[in-house]
């Protein structure tokens, strides 16, 4: 659709102003029609908020100036930020597709997730543990509830996490974020709707239930109050819940085609309340899942077919400025994940994260308490205890017994008498190599693998 150029807008009467706005409201998927039209009254100053007693009922429609319609909105949130907790005033989110409207037809720059937010609306981050899952939420949900471009906010991350972090904190506080943790007793009555017991005291021995509301109904209740912002449902460990169980009819309403307010617009009955219930087009499920818990592959088709995946594969290049005396733990991950590959697959290889505390403390005091209480721990739950491809891994088969992070012990003939027995060899965890250097050393050098 063709709009105005601002030199255009400038000259068009406050009718004409209004006209051009609408047409660009009715452009924007994320608006529906009667948003749209409160967002009109309120910018011409007919508001009905408490606000407007601040605002004097001003026609914003009178100017076209990006800095100057910037100024109000912090001006006018400046003034509701003094207020007691209430939802945010139509003429605070009117004025800011008001301002993603001069912006346009200004020719400035609009970020391209501002413009048409380019991430999916249910999206799984899913890799091995300690590749950067938990650390990556923050980042996805940052960029689609401030609607920014993601590159940006990973860049901005790589400066300084902790501000990112920060924000997503602040945007959890309000509400505009939630979190929760999918396990396996995990039911449809905590995420959607249920029945509770009263416990109150006056219940004169008699048992009466309540109907409760779960975290995503909930959610869903309060984006559908603010149309004009998008909310972000985290769900971790998104695998390992019963997703049937857990979404039940509401697996088909999170598709982005039966979202209200889109072409394909569906709703259900919800059968404990028999509320008509939908899933406004403003939530975005944002899902976690570790790949060595369960395999993308099993995963419930229902749900594999409605979400988008983005895989999170260890990235060692993260650790190439670590270094523990002489030990390249780049060189050592590295090398390590390729055996595991080789003997498992890549859906079980070890992520950077767990070595990164190295950076702040490269000793080998520390190296060697994550190896023994961190990595060690998770190959023995890959391998189920085989120790033989444990040293494979590590290349314990190619070094000198006293380097050897596991070693083989043989058992005394005598243990069983005269017992004929063929018994394997055991193993055991030699604690005074995780103190070697060249113990680390020899995992990724001077071996023929």
């Amino acid at each position: 659709m063709k709009f105005p150029t601002i030199e255009e807008y400038e000259k068009m009467s406050l009718e004409e102003r209004e006209k051009a706005f609408a047409a660009f409201l009715k452009s924007d998927i994320a608006t529906n029609q009667d948003t749209q039209s409160r967002y009109i009254r309120e910018i011409k100053g007919v508001s009905s908020d408490e606000i407007a007693k601040f605002t004097e009922k001003e026609n914003h429609f009178e100017c076209v100036s990006v800095e100057e319609i910037n100024e109000k909105i912090q001006e006018y949130e400046a003034y509701q930020k003094q207020q007691p907790k209430k939802k945010t005033p139509q003429i605070i989110s009117g004025l800011k597709k008001y301002l993603k409207f001069l912006k346009q037809i200004s020719s400035e720059k609009i970020e391209p997730n501002e413009e048409a937010n380019l991430l999916p609306k249910n999206l799984i981050l899913f890799g091995p543990p300690g590749t950067g899952k938990t650390y990556n939420t923050a980042i996805y949900a940052i960029a689609i509830a401030e609607n920014r471009n993601i590159e940006d906010v990973k860049a901005e991350a790589k400066e300084d996490y902790a501000e990112v972090k920060a924000r997503f904190n602040e945007h959890k506080e309000n509400g505009q974020i939630a979190f929760t943790t999918f396990h396996q007793s995990y039911s449809y009555e905590e995420f959607i709707e249920g029945i509770r017991p009263n416990l109150s005291q006056n219940s004169n021995g008699n048992v009466s239930y309540n109907l409760h509301s779960g975290v995503f109904k909930n959610f869903c209740d309060k984006a559908k109050e603010n149309e004009e912002e998008n909310y972000v449902f985290v769900i971790d460990e998104i695998n390992r819940g019963n997703i049937s169980k857990i979404f039940g009819e509401l697996i088909t309403l999170i598709e982005d085609t039966k979202r209200l307010g889109a072409n394909e617009e569906a709703t259900a009955i919800l059968p404990y309340s028999q509320e008509n219930f939908g899933i406004p087009n403003n939530v975005y499920i944002l899902g976690t899942m570790n790949t060595a818990d369960r395999s993308i592959a099993l995963l419930d088709t229902a749900l594999r077919r409605r979400f988008d995946f983005v895989e999170m594969l260890p990235d060692t290049s993260l650790l190439n400025d670590v270094f523990v005396k002489e030990i390249n733990i780049e060189k050592m991950l590295e090398k390590i994940n390729k055996r595991i590959e080789a003997l498992f697959d890549r859906e079980h290889t070890i992520g950077h994260a767990y070595f990164l505390p190295l950076k702040q403390e490269n000793t080998i005091e520390k190296l060697a308490r994550i190896m023994k209480n961190k990595i060690i721990p998770l190959l023995q739950e890959y391998f189920y205890d085989d120790y033989e491809k444990i040293r494979l891994c590590l290349a314990d088969n190619q070094k000198n017994e006293e380097l050897q992070f596991i070693k083989r012990v043989q058992i005394a003939n005598n243990l069983f008498g005269n017992a004929d027995l063929e018994l394997d060899d055991s193993f055991e965890i030699n604690t005074s190599a995780f103190e070697k250097e060249e113990a680390y050393v020899k995992t990724y050098e001077n071996n023929n693998d």
